[in-house]
């Protein structure tokens, strides 16, 4: 598999007994191949070339999940999720296999593919007993945390439509910027404000970075004929920023929603009220 910006990585640890999920990362930037080797590349140190990726913003669970217990308690589904996708013949690098009749954790899988499917049985809401029968070393508790990842997810595949609705073009007037890893699928209404508008497309405006921030900050709104004008934090101090983004006052966004977005930018306006 190949790692993309924005993926979510999962970061598995040790082997059994104490192999265990300890928490993910965003990806910073697409996978690479790169000479610079790791600082103990174990049983890879014959190579001469390594596949990287940057990440950013460990979140580590409060319990790990610990795979040991995750393979008790989830061995049924595991196991039908293993069979399923061998018989639907779709490649997929999983992080474990089914060998002598027992799951068991991937040899050398260090980078393995997970779909939002299999990161359910994972991570949804395990209660431990001590009937089980395995040693518990904690309770397993990652609803919350699986809340999270979904969210983060769903924003994801939010910006990707977002980018393909506006052609990978920022629609801030004679803004140029065209460049995927310069541009982001923006929200007009947080989805903490309006939970209705989560994967609404008429919520969503393909930014580039420098607009995407001053809309986020109120530096600019929109107001019902979707024109730009100055926000509550805008200040006309001469500045390459301020003068930049005047220059496009009174005009029109290029929006491209499916539907109309007048609810939206009141949304966004009332949290930036400027001149009042």
């Amino acid at each position: 598999m190949s790692v993309k910006k924005g993926d979510v990585v999962f970061h598995l640890q040790g082997k059994r007994p104490d192999a265990k999920f300890l928490g993910y990362s965003i990806a910073e930037s697409d996978g690479y191949i790169a000479s610079e080797r790791p600082p103990d590349p174990g049983e890879w140190g014959y190579s001469k070339q390594f596949y990287k990726a940057d990440l950013r913003g460990l979140v580590e669970f409060e319990n790990p999940v610990f795979l040991e217990e995750l393979f008790h308690i989830k061995n049924d589904r595991l196991r039908e999720y293993f069979s399923f996708k061998k018989k639907s013949r779709k490649l997929e690098n999983l992080f474990y296999v089914i060998q002598s009749d027992a799951l068991q954790c991937q040899n050398g899988a260090y980078l393995s593919d997970a779909s939002e499917e299999l990161l359910s049985i994972i991570f949804e809401t395990i209660e431990m007993s001590n009937s089980t029968g395995i040693p518990q070393r904690t309770t397993v508790k990652t609803g919350e945390a699986w809340k999270r990842v979904k969210s983060r997810i769903g924003q994801q595949r939010f910006s990707e439509e977002i980018k393909k609705l506006y052609d990978s073009k920022c629609c801030f007037p004679e803004c140029d910027v065209m460049d995927p890893r310069f541009l982001i699928g923006a929200h007009i209404s947080r989805w903490s404000d309006n939970f209705l508008a989560m994967g609404n497309l008429s919520n969503g405006l393909c930014l580039c970075l420098f607009h995407d921030k001053a809309f986020e900050y109120g530096y600019f709104v929109l107001n019902d004929e979707i024109q730009i004008e100055a926000g509550k934090n805008f200040r006309e101090d001469g500045s390459v920023f301020a003068v930049t983004l005047k220059k496009q006052f009174g005009e029109k966004l290029r929006y491209k929603g499916p539907e109309d977005a007048i609810n939206f930018v009141r949304e966004h306006r009332e949290r930036f009220l400027y001149g009042e």
